[in-house]
């Protein structure tokens, strides 16, 4: 394990995800195919690389439980900005709400996102973006889809058992859960923390 600093991906001192995330294909050594997660996820068990790319390498792309059957839609809030730059380039189709889990990624993918002439502007703007707001540019998510309308990224109908944390959880996850989101969670106490490692089947 290795920390990158920003500045060997060409980023300012910033606090804020979706500026990180316009350089992160610029990590030193990083493989062309690998898999991006944020620190509020907890993977609850094994899963295999199949889960993430398919036979023939092609990344694969889960979109959110709650629209299935409705794949592509028109994401809101801090989604409206790469939405109205992303519609153009979709032949049609409106744009995918992806899973926030763990993405299985491409250095290619992310290149090609940031180097169309429409969207270059936007992208170096977000990079400059040292705080988060409503107008980033959310490269990620811009390049999965491009990359599902492309060929070059498959969509899955078999998506992990996602739960969203709001709260201390009471009792242990199910064991049919693969991954676990704690962005919501405030531990206040160290009874707090233990309840919540309970949750996750830790050791106290």
């Amino acid at each position: 394990m290795r920390v990158v600093h920003h500045d060997e991906l060409g980023l300012p001192l910033t606090f804020n995800t979706l500026s990180i995330n316009t350089r992160l294909q610029h990590i030193p050594g990083l493989s062309e195919r690998w898999i991006y997660m944020n620190d509020d996820l907890y993977v609850l068990k094994p899963m295999p690389a199949s889960a993430f790319f398919a036979v023939d390498g092609r990344p694969i792309v889960w979109t959110e439980p709650l629209d299935i059957g409705h794949m592509f839609r028109t994401c809101v809030h801090s989604c409206d900005a790469t939405n109205r730059l992303i519609l153009p380039l979709m032949h049609g189709k409106r744009m995918l709400s992806v899973l926030h889990g763990p993405r299985g990624v491409t250095i290619s993918m992310l290149n090609s996102t940031a180097s169309i002439r429409s969207l270059k502007c936007k992208v170096e703007e977000s990079t400059r973006s040292i705080m988060r707001s409503d107008d980033d540019f959310m490269t990620v998510v811009a390049a999965q889809n491009l990359a599902v309308v492309s060929g070059t990224a498959l969509l899955s109908t078999s998506i992990p058992t996602f739960e969203m944390v709001d709260t201390v959880p009471r009792v242990p996850f199910r064991r049919s859960v693969d991954i676990a989101c704690i962005n919501g969670n405030v531990l206040n106490t160290k009874e707090d923390v233990a309840r919540f490692r309970a949750s996750l089947r830790l050791k106290p």
